[in-house]
């Protein structure tokens, strides 16, 4: 017993230790309150441009939704060896809570220019399959790029009455999906100047396309549906159901 005592007063102590050695910043995004941890002196370039990333970070989701998607947010940035922006895990506790791991060396370059998706949370039943092609073949590509799929059916553009004005050749036409996948610093930078143009794309790759750039079209899968009507809804379940069965 007195062991077990023992245990839980050392674990309660190294936690609390662990606690103090971290920082803490305050942020207000889009009236969310943001606490951010950084560890005391764990990076070579300080808290500072980890807390600029998080922040510009939680602007474009911000921006995205037109608020933040929870009343608050704590976020912990681990430091791992090495440099760049490791792997994270996101718990839907009080608020929210991100556990994030990033190299002690990493440069402010690296946060600036490190691969981010973008996933819209209406497409939930995305393969891994899909994610995985577009990890390999957007990550070769020189802007990055996206999931999506080539337009099978016949295509008619109508008129305000809806009546049919043409047949529109379709050989060259994509349906585009999410993840997109392109660098952090050019995505903020595409967006921040359609905002700054009053220009608001559909989705990210639009943005970049703005700018002179071609993003990648990485075939993806029919079961990435979005939920847009009830009836989505059914397909989704159909999909997702197998899934989880042992």
């Amino acid at each position: 017993m007195k062991v077990v005592i023992a245990l839980i007063v050392l674990c309660v102590t190294l936690c609390y230790t662990r606690s103090a050695l971290a920082s803490t910043h305050e942020l207000d995004v889009a009236g969310t309150r943001i606490r951010v941890e950084v560890e005391d002196g764990a990076f070579r370039g300080g808290a500072h441009p980890i807390v600029e990333w998080v922040t510009r970070s939680a602007q474009i989701v911000a921006h995205y939704y037109n608020r933040f998607p929870t009343s608050s947010l704590r976020l912990r940035v681990i430091a791992a060896d090495g440099d760049g922006v490791r792997s994270g895990k996101t718990w839907g506790y009080n608020g929210g809570f991100i556990r994030i791991q990033v190299g002690r060396e990493v440069t402010e370059e690296q946060l600036h220019n490190d691969w981010v998706l973008v996933h819209d949370a209406a497409r939930p039943c995305l393969l891994a399959a899909d994610r995985d092609r577009l990890l390999t073949q957007a990550g070769a590509h020189a802007v990055g790029g996206v999931l999506a799929l080539p337009a099978i059916d016949t295509l008619k553009r109508a008129d305000a009455q809806h009546s049919i004005e043409e047949t529109v050749d379709r050989t060259a036409l994509w349906r585009a999906q999410t993840p997109q996948m392109f660098r952090y610093g050019p995505l903020c930078e595409a967006l921040d100047r359609a905002i700054a143009a009053k220009r608001f794309p559909t989705d990210e790759a639009q943005a970049l396309e703005w700018t002179g750039a071609h993003p990648l079209l990485v075939e993806g899968s029919p079961a990435n549906l979005k939920i847009t009507h009830t009836a989505d809804l059914l397909f989704a379940a159909a999909l997702l159901g197998p899934r989880n069965t042992p």
